[in-house]
């Protein structure tokens, strides 16, 4: 058994201890709380690509006496696949958190799951995200709390509906620039504008909006802004910014920004008229 360090965990000092044994697979358990579902395309890419002798160690966690894994559940479904979808014995990396409750546990699996990079690719998006809420990290729970304050849907779902965000690299991008206050008034104009369309709310609109808002929020008229947008549909501005030259980050706002352009020069026109 080794020591590997001594945390404090919201002012609480807990001992993490790692120890190196064989399990029976099938006593590793999978937590849906945080973990990702599991992929059959990775599954079989395991499969294909398998070598004995470079086969990691499967991560896991004891809580409440049973074994929690928190990287490898995709390591796992592959050696039971290989051994002809049955049990078979697997070389673990046991981690024992002492000094904490069973829920402080499992957050700290989930954060563990969250920064972990695999063999064939890094924690994506979404389950990111979610790994990250559970395991209560202050500025997810933040960025949680603002969106769906907002009247946006942010519960890591699988598919798209209207109200309900995916995006959410995109979106946490635009918090971290905009902040509280101007996230939340973008993500409520975008409501506004088109009732809730989830084409609204993929990372073109979201990330052009942003922009907009980010360069403009001191200049622009709201009014002139919601009037001009409300003449399209978010699928169109998608549409029409890819045509721009310019780089993704702008082609959006740009088109974003004609519409603005042109309702406010409409408004100008029917005033002199």
């Amino acid at each position: 058994m080794e020591i590997v360090n001594i945390n404090v965990q919201k002012e609480k000092n807990y001992t993490t201890k790692k120890i190196y044994r064989h399990e029976l697979s099938s006593d590793l358990l999978i937590d849906n709380y945080y973990q990702r579902p599991l992929s059959a395309a990775r599954v079989r890419q395991i499969c294909e690509s398998f070598r004995e002798n470079v086969v990691n160690p499967i991560k896991v966690s004891l809580r409440d006496g049973k074994f929690y894994v928190f990287d490898g559940q995709h390591t796992k479904a592959a050696l039971e696949r290989l051994n002809g979808n049955k049990p078979t014995m697997v070389e673990v990396m046991i981690y024992e958190f002492d000094g904490l409750t069973s829920a402080e546990k499992r957050r700290i699996e989930a954060e563990l799951f969250a920064i972990q990079d695999g063999i064939f690719r890094s924690v994506e998006s979404t389950p990111r995200f979610k790994a990250l809420l559970s395991a209560n990290d202050p500025d997810v729970m933040q960025f949680h709390s603002v969106t769906n304050s907002a009247g946006v849907l942010m519960d890591f779902t699988s598919g798209s509906q209207d109200r309900k965000l995916v995006c959410f690299k995109e979106a946490w991008n635009a918090w971290h620039n905009l902040g509280n206050s101007l996230y939340a008034d973008m993500m409520g104009l975008i409501l506004h504008v088109w009732g809730g369309d989830k084409t609204s709310f993929q990372a073109a609109i979201i990330g052009g909006m942003s922009r907009f808002i980010k360069t403009y929020h001191d200049k622009y008229d709201r009014g002139v802004l919601i009037d001009g947008l409300s003449t399209v549909s978010p699928a169109q501005i998608i549409s029409e910014g890819a045509k721009h030259r310019e780089s993704s980050k702008f082609k959006y706002m740009r088109e974003i920004l004609r519409l603005y352009n042109n309702e406010a020069a409409k408004r100008i026109k029917d005033i002199q008229q």
